[in-house]
């Protein structure tokens, strides 16, 4: 302020001298600011604005400290702070300044937990691997205004065999556009759905022997199929093999590319399980040759007293016929060479046939 004064040579005076009060410098300290989580901003929050010490007995100032994160991405970073001071009271804020308004001080910005929803895995046919398709790989909300992210999901059955089972899945996130992947995490990133294996359709296919007649129609048939996966573990079974009529009536008798029945088919084995057997009835069909079997007849002649003639009695029999089969011997004739005596004479039996 001002003080002016007034001098005389015949009294002592008062006078005034010009000065000035300066503003006493002040500073901010113990600003702390809050980590947050990553939403796309820049705004930050203070746990303590800060205060600043007058150094003068009585008088206290207001501290208002704002700030803003200096990048909004997920990561250690740093929080630019502007402070202001207020009256209270009666301590005018006026009589200060601060030396320390723009500060810096540090703070995280967490990445954001996301989940993924939505994934679904495609069923198959048994295959004999684990491998797997996704109809859905899934997908993530961000919770943040314009930022979306893309989803790659990858996933395997937990088993290779036929039946109800899980896929495992496996996703991973990647930055789209301006939207930066490492700003998030995946709380989820791997899962497990629902998904079914079905097993796989099989056909049986038969090959018969042919055979020579032996009064039965039983067959002799080798079964295959071009279904099974490479080194799976699986026996073709068969519970009969038959030829068969016209009317599927087991036929033992002779003909060409007859029709073999073969019936009661079924699959086993470590990986039977992983097949459906398609043939219907369980039966495959296939053809065979039954030939004639070869047949030799013996003769026994009866000797006979002379009777001027050369007929001959004769008694026809073979070992070759199959048992229980009816089978007559037949001949045309029966002759001595002469109808003179002898003995060991040859007796010609002609006209051998069946019957």
């Amino acid at each position: 302020g001002t003080v002016r004064a007034k001098a005389s040579s015949h009294t002592r005076g008062e006078g005034s001298v010009n000065a000035t009060i300066a503003q006493k410098a002040v500073s901010v300290a113990g600003i702390v600011a809050n980590g947050k989580t990553y939403d796309g901003k820049t705004n930050a929050t203070l746990s303590n604005q800060g205060a600043v010490a007058t150094g003068i007995e009585g008088e206290t100032l207001t501290v208002t400290t704002t700030g803003s994160f200096n990048d909004k991405n997920a990561g250690a970073r740093k929080v630019n702070t502007t402070t202001t001071i207020a009256s209270t009271g009666d301590t005018l804020a006026s009589n200060y300044s601060l030396s320390n308004a723009i500060n810096v001080v540090d703070a995280t910005i967490a990445q954001k937990a996301l989940t993924v929803a939505g994934i679904v895995a495609n069923g198959k046919t048994y295959d004999g691997n684990t491998t797997a398709t996704l109809s859905n790989q899934g997908t993530v909300a961000t919770g943040v205004s314009g930022e979306s992210l893309a989803v790659t999901t990858i996933g395997s059955f937990n088993d290779r065999n036929a039946g109800a089972r899980k896929v495992n899945t496996t996703t991973t996130i990647t930055s789209t556009g301006d939207t930066l992947a490492s700003n998030y995490s995946l709380s989820n990133a791997t899962n497990s759905v629902d998904a079914t294996i079905a097993q796989k359709s099989l056909i049986i296919a038969a090959t018969a022997t042919n055979k020579v007649y032996d009064g039965k129609s039983t067959a002799t048939a080798t079964l295959s199929t071009g279904d099974l996966v490479t080194n799976d573990k699986v026996s073709l079974n068969q519970a009969a093999a038959n030829f068969v009529n016209a009317q599927g009536v087991n036929d033992k008798n002779v003909g060409k590319a007859k029709t073999v029945k073969v019936s009661g088919l079924s699959l086993t084995g470590d990986d039977a399980l992983n097949y459906k057997l398609n043939n219907e009835g369980a039966v495959a069909t296939t053809t065979a040759n039954i030939s004639a079997k070869s047949l030799s007849i013996s003769a026994t002649a009866s000797n006979k007293v002379y009777n001027a003639n050369t007929l001959a009695d004769v008694t026809l029999s073979t070992g070759d016929k199959v048992e229980g089969d009816t089978l007559t011997l037949n001949k045309t004739a029966s002759t001595f060479g002469t109808k003179d005596v002898g003995t060991g004479k040859t007796v010609t039996v002609a006209g051998l046939n069946l019957g």
